[in-house]
């Protein structure tokens, strides 16, 4: 697929990975593969679609990643635990691709995550933001970037 984008444009300048499946029930009842079925997309998807299109991006010197994670992923929700679990690797994913050299920007889009944090119902998130995401960047920040505002 990248190589397939990359040779028909000759580019890629931004990835946006954004997977969710609900694998709702009490934790002691998930099947292993309903489980390994929602890490494999939210979290496994997002890595090897992130080392896949990072690789190119690297080579030019430049592209942005945004990974869509949610609130889900900063706490526990009850009878969610394979979403919250792949959720939350999404988010500490995306630091260390941030924090790892010579990296595209790594940016957290948690869509959920800001807008909780912009209307002040969840402490947690508000920390989170306030510290820059833990990539520096936000959901905000990248909605001003692809309406044509500064990052």
């Amino acid at each position: 697929m990248v190589e397939d984008v990359f040779t028909r444009h000759g580019r890629i300048d931004i990835l946006v990975n954004n997977a969710g499946i609900g694998v709702y029930g009490k934790s002691e009842g998930v099947p292993a593969e309903e489980w390994e079925g929602a890490v494999s997309v939210m979290l496994s998807g997002v890595f090897f679609t992130s080392q896949a299109v990072g690789r190119v991006m690297i080579s030019r010197g430049r592209g942005s990643i945004v990974n869509i994670a949610s609130i889900g992923g900063m706490g526990g929700w009850p009878l969610r635990a394979a979403y919250n679990a792949a959720k939350a690797g999404v988010i500490n994913l995306t630091e260390v691709l941030a924090a790892e050299p010579d990296n595209p920007r790594a940016r957290l889009a948690a869509e959920l995550l800001a807008s909780e944090a912009h209307r002040g119902t969840n402490a947690r998130a508000r920390a989170f933001v306030a510290q820059g995401g833990g990539c520096r960047a936000t959901f905000f920040n990248y909605r001003r970037r692809l309406a044509g505002g500064g990052s």
